[in-house]
């Protein structure tokens, strides 16, 4: 729910009463006939979830007054839950009303993206072979990408303002595309690691890795899923595309209600994917390269790198990342297994 909203960065990682209340209406959690459980008495549960006690200035200083952190959100679950089925309502346990509200209530009205099981992706799409080697084809490029979108601040990891910032630059987030910056955010949530403790590591909460950044495109390219071969042939035909990128020509030329109508059937939402990852994420990596060096220019990729890197260390006063010293096809693998590949 936090991603649907129009925050950006650290703030989109917390709840604001607007958030709140758009859930509690489509989950109709209010009862207006309640003793316990009227719009107002949620308010208050809002306002009493929000409250700080003193001492604590760690958590304090990190925690906003106005919005729900993740422990603060399961709370006034709870909270709500026995306003509404507890208090000898429906029953005088606790648990139990949490589980009639859950059931009865939230998860039936919840939109499909909240059940979303970012995991599915990782273990199906992509940690294989062939995906890591289209990664690691691409990486000068990905990893010039990575350091230099977020080098205007200075910061060791991308923030979401810095993903947006490059989808938008790189033509994936576009009418042709079918990708808003709503689903831009909705990615980048998916593709970060869980941080256990959102307070001690709170950077970590709104901010993403690299491998995460590879991910993110990774889920990038198979929302956009672009045009096949078959396809784009056949959009250019009889002359054929006039440049060696062709999926990046066909988003140059292709109107909103062609690329409306061409789209497949795989890119609307939760719909079973029908062509391999590694092959739309070839075409995506196409795309960006090509977006970029027409954007800055550059006359061959190895130029465009070699600019986004300039520009890195110009405008951050950083210089970019030391490569690793384990490849995207091991670090995949530890990741799906827990164990390094590559030590036997």
């Amino acid at each position: 729910m936090c991603m649907s909203g129009d925050s950006v960065g650290e703030s989109a990682y917390s709840i604001k009463i607007n958030t709140w209340n758009h859930l509690v209406k489509i989950c109709y959690l209010a009862d207006p006939k309640s003793a316990h459980c009227r719009a107002v008495d949620i308010d208050s549960a809002f306002v009493a979830t929000n409250y700080e006690e003193a001492g604590n200035d760690d958590l304090n200083d990190e925690n906003d007054d106005q919005a729900l952190m993740r422990f603060e959100f399961l709370e006034i679950l709870c909270r709500v839950a026995i306003m509404k089925y507890g208090m000898g309502e429906a029953t005088h346990d606790a648990a139990e009303a949490l589980e009639m509200m859950l059931s009865n209530d939230v998860i039936p009205g919840l939109p499909p993206e909240c059940f979303m099981d970012p995991d599915l992706f990782r273990r199906e799409r992509l940690y294989c072979k062939a995906t890591a080697h289209v990664l690691e084809e691409h990486e000068r490029l990905l990893q010039a990408c990575y350091d230099f979108f977020k080098a205007a601040d200075a910061v060791e990891l991308m923030g979401m303002e810095h993903w947006l910032k490059f989808t938008d630059a790189a033509g994936l987030t576009s009418a042709v595309t079918r990708s808003s910056m709503r689903e831009a955010k909705l990615i980048f949530g998916w593709s970060q690691m869980r941080v256990v403790n959102e307070i001690k590591n709170r950077h970590r909460v709104y901010s993403m890795t690299y491998i995460d950044f590879l991910e993110a495109v990774g889920r990038m390219a198979d929302l956009i899923s672009p045009p096949t071969k078959e396809e784009l042939a056949a959009f250019f035909a009889p002359e054929g595309p006039t440049t060696d990128t062709p999926t990046w020509e066909y988003f140059q030329t292709v109107s909103v209600d062609e690329a409306e109508l061409k789209c497949h059937e795989s890119a609307e939402f939760g719909a079973a994917p029908t062509v391999p990852l590694h092959v739309k994420l070839a075409q995506i990596c196409e795309v960006i390269q090509a977006q970029l060096m027409q954007k800055w220019d550059a006359r061959t990729p190895t130029a465009l790198v070699k600019q986004l890197d300039i520009m890195t260390v110009t405008v951050g006063g950083r210089k970019k990342a030391p490569a690793r010293k384990a490849s995207i096809l091991n670090v995949f693998d530890i990741m799906r297994t827990g164990k390094d590949a590559s030590s036997g």
